[in-house]
């Protein structure tokens, strides 16, 4: 389940989850539809998909048979275990999943153009979101293609042909207690020469942590997952890097000091249960000296990421656990000089 935990913050981006129920094109925008206008079927004689297809490629051009899905392959308002059944359930087998994400069996290349993040829109199309204060943007899903692709053969060879169809939820659920999900950083520092935006995106196991709470549930620690970083300078210093920093409790995705590279603390306090998160320092090997091209001017040397070690951060008052104990879900942001970090998470407690 966490191998497929990696691909959710590209299924629920806006690039993919509009069209998997997002946003629907054949109602009005006021009701919830689509910006660009919507199709009126009953205008169109037998609403045949290829008449419908025609419609949307008006606007949609810089993909041909540009469309969206039926219902059945819908995932708004699902939770991860529900989105991964339905992905087991609308493919035959892990070779047929690997093959449609990446490249649709050879049919319109939908997640390609997806990771492009132009909405196959037309010059003049572009610019009709301004009309409803909504200025088109290039927004594509976080990564590329080419790491969905590795994140998904991953999780569907890890299920394999037999556990695809042993059961419904095989691959889908993670049968041990523990805390799993995302925490999402960005750092933007603004600059007179040149600017910097770091963005670090991490999928994360936290199990009990019995050397602490001796089988209680006050500690956890981080144990499988990978921390996914990029830095991008622009302006007089430009350039775009990326690495990936390992998870597990193996000497090689721990901390520099040994510890687990993240930790959980759950507190009682009063009717509720607030908790609190904490870093270890990443081994200098993830911190790789690099060379920024500054132009004419000497390039600089840094280690980088410059802040991405700080990927879960909060409010120093910590957060509340859910009322069901199930749910880790909140956001923090903080001012750095000229600059600002945010942070966003959401975890769930997989058994209690």
């Amino acid at each position: 389940m966490l191998a497929f935990e990696e691909m959710t913050p590209v299924i629920r981006h806006p690039r993919c989850i509009n069209c998997h129920g997002g946003v629907n094109p054949l109602v009005p925008y006021a009701q919830g539809g689509h910006i660009g206008g919507f199709i009126d079927t009953t205008q169109i004689p037998h609403s045949s998909v290829q008449t419908i297809r025609k419609v949307c490629e008006e606007c949609h051009v810089q993909l041909p048979g540009w469309d969206t899905p039926g219902p059945p392959m819908f995932w708004v308002g699902k939770s991860s275990k529900e989105i991964c059944m339905q992905f087991k359930r609308l493919s035959n087998d892990p070779a047929d999943f690997i093959g449609h994400i990446t490249n649709e069996h050879g049919g319109t290349q939908f997640i390609e153009a997806a990771f492009k993040g132009e909405r196959a829109l037309d010059d003049d199309s572009k610019e009709y979101g301004a009309k409803y204060g909504k200025p088109f943007t290039v927004d594509p899903p976080p990564g590329t293609h080419q790491d969905l692709i590795r994140q998904g053969t991953n999780w569907a060879k890890g299920v394999g042909p037999t556990g695809w169809n042993a059961t419904p939820d095989c691959g889908c659920e993670i049968h041990r207690d523990g805390w799993v999900g995302t925490a999402s950083f960005t750092m933007t520092v603004p600059g007179g020469s040149y600017s910097v935006q770091e963005e670090a995106k991490a999928t994360v196991w936290f199990e009990r942590d019995n050397s602490l709470s001796g089988g209680a549930d006050e500690y956890w620690k981080s144990a499988a997952g990978s921390i996914k970083w990029t830095t991008q300078y622009s302006g007089a210093c430009h350039g775009t890097f990326s690495g990936t920093t390992p998870i597990s409790t193996t000497p090689s995705g721990l901390g520099g000091d040994g510890n687990p590279l993240g930790s959980i603390e759950l507190t009682p306090r009063g009717n509720q249960v607030l908790y609190l998160v904490g870093n270890a320092p990443w081994q200098d090997q993830y911190y790789p000296m690099t060379t920024v091209p500054c132009g004419a001017d000497p390039p600089l040397q840094v280690a980088l990421p410059l802040h991405a070690s700080f990927w879960w951060q909060h409010d120093p008052n910590g957060g509340v656990v859910s009322r069901d104990g199930k749910l880790l879900e909140g956001s923090y942001q903080q001012s750095v000089g000229p600059g600002s970090m945010s942070w966003s998470w959401s975890f769930r407690r997989t058994i209690k």
